[in-house]
């Protein structure tokens, strides 16, 4: 695994500086430690990569391998050519506003060095080294990870600006990318991406539009990664729209591979202290409460928990001294965190313990995704970590003979996320065998047996969208492991999204995605009953895909519901932390001026009466949607004025309603009229 790493004598956990080499005979984990043990020895200051690479080796601190010369030699080649390199200066101030409208013209950059082979074969030591070679200004050496939850927040920023005409109903296209882009080359015109992979749909779909900006504006590029270029998001959802981004990638980058086929880390392991805690071996519990007792002694703090708030989200963690986290695995992957989570924790702590790592498996994948994200980003971030474990870490996998030797597109996904190759012995784990198809199953039937929830998705020209949603609506609901069906009901879209709907459902299941299109665009209500007719669930849940909507917010739904046994729960733009994002001033300002005209003339007993993010109980919804007579986005709001007159139970969950990416809004001025209309019948009639 990559923790498993050598320690510089001089090295130890107490403090990111200190010098101390061990604590009460232990020596602790140093990510990266080869090289950041070279690294500080020898200077790169005025030497060329080879020159640095010669010197490593003329003083033992590494050892020869001609795999590593030869890419040496192929970093070399990148170096020459920075070196007579002009960059562009970034536009800023006046003259960037004055270049708007110009065409654009690319950059003849030289090109970058796409770096791909196993695992501790030395492409970061060697990525590190030709980085600190490079004696610029602006250049940006990352975790892929970290870079992308950077973007996605500079996309975020970018759009919550961005000021929309209310008063024109026609489209508005903004793509955000390119000023993304833009920023990230007024700070950076070279940038080393460490561990480069694609798992994430939404990164999937924006790599081609930013990397071709990046490289049109002179960005020269520098990456490691366990995979080739051609297996990138291998077998990953809508990859037809991914692949252009590879030629894009092998245009700007040389591509060379370093696989010696020794891993320098583990073979580093022998002879060291420890700092991996088996549990079949003694009281793991009790070394590592001592060694946390010491760590204490050094912080000048309490042991407390600690509460960071990260994208509206609160993630307490129970036990923390100053900026030592005692953490269990539970704590850290059974729940659902993601690398920009564990960003913010590495960026706090300066020393992570992590108890009570189980035996993995298939059945636990969703925790083995995270358990690698989250030692990827504390090792890349020099997070000293130190765990305890059921098992060696050499059978950290289950490691039994398998019925066949066939290995799925999923499971070959994982098995290169985990850095084993097809013939190695632990390829024959549990893991990847046939016969853990029928314990998960029986996990899955175990763990999403009882309620079921059917999720309502209407969509008219969400070709864009609906991947996206979809994936997002299946990872909440299988991390929280709650029983559901998402049914999507396609008006006739002739943008093809319901052929991407047929896509998705292959990759989902049937029994998870139904579709039950219609041949023309009938409204939202009728789309409703539709949805209903072929629902299976005991609860109905409503929302847009658009992305408008997060699925992460459904789980506090169901929570809430069986808390406080409520009819429906709706999702509040207008009640604690809820809010709205990506809107001008004036269209929050007819949003609320109609949600504050709605409660005056209706009180309805709800904050967020124009809401569309719903649950209801099934019998519910059917009996409001035959007393409502409203038709499109007023539907919506007549079944919660129903639900008052019905005294059905109402609880709120405040959420966060985001201005839609792609497409545009249906929103215009016909509906608009249409809402004041239906809203003086409510008033009447109710």
């Amino acid at each position: 695994m990559l923790f498993l790493t050598k320690v510089p004598s001089s090295y130890c956990l107490l403090k990111r500086s200190c010098s101390c080499p061990v604590i009460h005979g232990v020596r602790l984990y140093s990510p990266n430690a080869t090289a950041t043990a070279s690294a500080t020895t020898i200077s790169a200051v005025g030497k060329t990569p080879a020159e640095l690479l010669k010197e490593k080796l003329n003083h033992g601190e590494i050892q020869p391998d001609p795999h590593q010369v030869r890419v040496t030699e192929a970093l070399q080649v990148v170096y020459d050519s920075i070196k007579t390199y002009s960059p562009p200066k970034p536009s800023t101030g006046i003259g960037k506003w004055f270049s708007f409208g110009k065409a654009e013209k690319s950059v003849d950059a030289p090109k970058g060095l796409y770096i791909y082979g196993s695992v501790g074969g030395g492409k970061t030591m060697l990525m590190d080294m030709f980085y600190d070679c490079c004696a610029i200004d602006r250049k940006r050496r990352v975790h892929f990870n970290s870079f992308m939850t950077d973007v996605h927040s500079k996309i975020h920023d970018i759009k919550s600006k961005h000021v929309r005409d209310a008063s024109n109903s026609k489209p508005q296209p903004f793509d955000p990318i390119k000023p993304v882009a833009e920023l990230i080359t007024e700070d950076s015109w070279m940038i080393c991406f460490d561990e480069f992979q694609v798992t994430d749909i939404a990164d999937a779909m924006i790599l081609k539009r930013l990397f071709t900006y990046l490289f049109n504006n002179g960005v020269i590029v520098v990456a490691t990664s366990n995979r080739a270029p051609d297996d990138l998001y291998k077998n990953g959802l809508q990859r037809s729209n991914f692949v252009p981004f590879i030629g894009v990638l092998k245009n700007h980058c040389n591509i060379v591979t370093l696989d010696s086929g020794v891993d320098y880390r583990t073979a580093a392991l022998k002879g060291e202290s420890k700092h991996y805690f088996d549990k079949s071996q003694g009281d793991a519990n009790a070394s590592m409460d001592k060694l946390f007792k010491v760590l204490c002694s050094q912080e000048n703090d309490m042991i407390r928990p600690k509460t960071f708030t990260h994208f509206g989200r609160n993630i307490t963690f129970a036990k923390t001294c100053g900026q030592v986290l005692d953490s269990t695995f539970e704590e850290l992957c059974d729940r659902p965190l993601g690398a920009s989570d564990f960003l913010q924790i590495a960026q706090f702590f300066h020393t992570v313990l992590i108890r009570d790592i189980p035996q993995l498996n298939l059945k636990l994948k969703s925790q083995t995704r995270r358990f690698i994200t989250l030692i990827d980003t504390l090792y890349d971030s020099r997070v000293r970590l130190v765990v305890s474990a059921d098992v060696p870490y050499k059978y950290l996998f289950s490691n039994e003979a398998p019925d066949d030797m066939h290995t799925s597109d999923e499971h070959r996904m994982l098995m290169d996320d985990l850095k084993i190759t097809k013939d190695s012995t632990d390829a024959t784990s549990n893991i990847f065998t046939a016969s853990v198809n029928k314990s998960l199953t029986e996990y899955r039937s175990k763990n999403m047996a009882g309620e079921k929830y059917s999720i309502l998705l209407p969509t008219y020209n969400e070709r864009e969208n609906l991947p996206i949603i979809i994936w997002l609506i299946v990872k909440y609901m299988q991390e929280a492991k709650i029983n559901y069906e998402v049914i999507v009901i396609d008006d006739g879209s002739p943008d093809g999204t319901l052929e991407v709907a047929k896509q998705l459902q292959k990759i989902y299941g049937e029994d998870r995605i139904l579709l039950r299109p219609r041949a023309a665009k009938l409204g939202l209500g009728t789309a409703y009953i539709h949805g209903i007719e072929h629902a299976t669930g005991d609860y109905i849940i409503i929302m847009d895909a658009d992305l408008s909507h997060h699925p992460k917010f459904i789980p506090q739904f169901v929570e809430l519901q069986k808390k406080g046994d409520f009819d429906i729960v709706s999702g509040t733009r207008y009640k604690g932390t809820g809010g709205v994002y990506g809107w001008d001033f004036k269209r929050k300002l007819i949003s609320r001026g109609a949600n504050f005209l709605s409660q005056l003339l209706l009180r309805p007993n709800a904050s967020d009466l124009t809401g569309s993010f719903r649950l209801y109980r099934k019998e519910v919804l059917k009996e409001l949607i035959s007393r409502c007579t409203s038709k499109g986005y007023v539907f919506q709001m007549e079944m919660i004025v129903r639900a008052r007159q019905l005294n059905y139970s109402i609880g709120e969950v405040p959420i966060s309603f985001v201005d839609r990416v792609y497409g545009q809004s249906k929103l215009g001025g016909s509906e608009i009229i249409q809402f004041a209309k239906n809203l003086l019948y409510l008033f009447a009639t109710t």
